[in-house]
């Protein structure tokens, strides 16, 4: 008899554990698919046939978003803009990857980390600016550099024209000038 409460005991825990797990994994807020933290929310998914501006809420459940997960937006070919909400912490790999119709971006004052090619095939993106108070990161004529400005990250795709690095970078990331079929020169310091 123990035995059989042991087992019916255990199996319970195991669904009610699962049950968690699974109702954790996913969610959605309209079109917004996401996970919730426990005490925050990150951004998961958006379906790719959206069309025009995506204003991400600040908050979901009474949670505060804080991050857009890697490849959140990807193939969201008919984004024209993203508005990315104060509270944002976080922009995973390649989160824009593929926007092929976004024409610009903000980064605000909190993002902490950014992740690799997040704006990889944005040929239309002409500038990424980014909120002057932000402690970690910078930008100069649209494209997007590391606060102390020694590492260049991101030339946006919709870039045109000729562009000198500053003396300041000593690195330049991978994939940064990928697809910027409009920059027509590129001057490169001794740096």
């Amino acid at each position: 008899m123990k035995t059989k409460q042991l087992i019916n005991s255990s199996l319970s825990g195991f669904l009610l554990f699962w049950f968690c797990v699974v109702s954790a994994s996913a969610d959605q807020f309209g079109d917004f698919t996401y996970t919730d933290n426990g005490t925050n929310i990150t951004i998961t998914d958006y379906p790719t046939t959206a069309v025009g501006v995506v204003v991400i809420p600040s908050t979901i459940v009474s949670k505060p978003v804080t991050s857009i997960g890697d490849s959140a937006f990807r193939d969201c070919s008919g984004l024209t803009g993203i508005t990315i909400p104060s509270g944002v912490t976080s922009i995973g790999s390649l989160a824009f990857y593929d926007c092929s119709g976004l024409t610009s971006v903000t980064i605000p004052s909190a993002v902490t980390s950014i992740g690799t090619d997040v704006f990889w095939g944005c040929n239309e993106l002409a500038t990424i600016s980014v909120d002057g108070a932000n402690p970690n990161y910078s930008s100069i004529d649209g494209i997007l550099f590391n606060k102390n400005l020694t590492l260049l990250i991101q030339c946006p795709g919709g870039f045109s024209g000729s562009f000198t690095i500053p003396t300041s970078v000593t690195s330049i990331g991978s994939s940064v000038f990928h697809r910027c079929s409009g920059l027509t020169n590129i001057t490169i310091p001794i740096s």
